[in-house]
């Protein structure tokens, strides 16, 4: 198959139960009608999961995978193989096996995997169009967990004692797996992008964060991971970045999806928020969309965005 040359990445953040995850149908919607291709979800949420998407899943369209991410399963493996393009035997990660080394004084616990993995292909460059994963906030949230449970230790770490009870083991978060955990968090929004899809889309919770130059603390406003360091960079890994936000309840609830920055409740503080469009494509989006914001609801989702900046435009 040609190379495709017409990617776009897409970002939602926001609260809980701003539509973020609602928007996986509306993009896998689109990408089948557009291109008769199906869409791989990856569910770390389970708040969500795949129900607003379950008529898509029924009828075949999304293909779902449900992301375990206990640190039995060695959560940051399983998404190295996933932003590979690989993808587990039969659409599910298999509980892996447990083993017990001696080692001088202490017992060492390993996890192993029982999952058999299939590189992408051909047949995935023919059939899939879209690749989602809700959500990089759980990810991070999951890696971080991982690294304690299992009390990783790199570098500088103190090496201090995890705590043992009823064969249960804890251990502590150190400086440097918040490090790592950006780092992997980053590493996947790029190599996700790579794959030869028409759509990558994350989601992510809304985060408050400090950064500091030259000294001087300031507060940032921005997709979540862990920590408070990369709010601010995440939205530059992405084509478009939009904050989602409620106002209403029930049928009178409005979703505001913000593509340029707008004020937050803290002073002198933004809400990050960007599109990236060649300049009459974002002409045609400030015309159709003037007030920074493209309303969202049951009915009408991110794909009107979609639709509208690959449709011709004049002039």
């Amino acid at each position: 198959m040609p190379p495709i040359t017409n990617k776009q990445s897409i970002l939602c953040y926001g609260a809980s139960d701003s539509g973020k995850s609602t928007q996986a149908r509306y993009i896998a919607t689109y990408i089948w009608e557009k291109y008769h291709k199906k869409t791989r979800l990856i569910a770390l949420d389970r708040g969500s999961l795949w129900a607003p998407c379950q008529d898509l899943v029924d009828s075949g369209i999304v293909i779902p995978l449900e992301f375990p991410t206990s640190f039995e399963y060695n959560p940051m493996a399983i998404m190295r193989k996933l932003r590979r393009g690989e993808w587990p035997k039969d659409g599910i990660v298999n509980q892996p096996s447990i083993e017990i080394k001696r080692i001088g004084a202490q017992s060492k616990t390993f996890y192993h995997t029982n999952t058999a993995w299939t590189p992408w292909g051909q047949k995935e460059d023919e059939t899939i169009g879209a690749i989602i994963v809700d959500s990089i906030t759980t990810f991070a949230t999951a890696f971080m967990s991982d690294t304690k449970q299992k009390n990783v230790r790199i570098g500088g770490d103190g090496g201090s004692q995890a705590r043992e009870e009823d064969g249960e083991t804890m251990g502590t978060n150190t400086q440097s797996h918040y490090g790592d955990a950006h780092t992997e968090v980053l590493d996947a929004i790029q190599s996700f992008q790579c794959l030869p899809v028409h759509i990558t889309y994350f989601t992510a919770l809304e985060g408050r964060g400090i950064e500091e130059d030259a000294g001087i603390r300031r507060p940032t406003l921005g997709p979540a991971s862990v920590g408070r360091a990369i709010n601010s960079v995440i939205p530059s890994r992405v084509n478009h970045c939009f904050h989602l936000v409620a106002e209403g309840t029930g049928a009178k609830k409005v979703i505001k999806a913000w593509y340029c920055k707008h004020p937050s409740s803290l002073a002198n503080t933004q809400w990050p928020a960007k599109i990236t469009l060649t300049p009459s494509a974002l002409k045609s989006v400030w015309k159709a969309y003037p007030s920074g914001f493209i309303p969202l609801s049951l009915d009408r989702g991110i794909s009107d965005f979609l639709s509208l900046i690959s449709a011709p435009t004049e002039g």
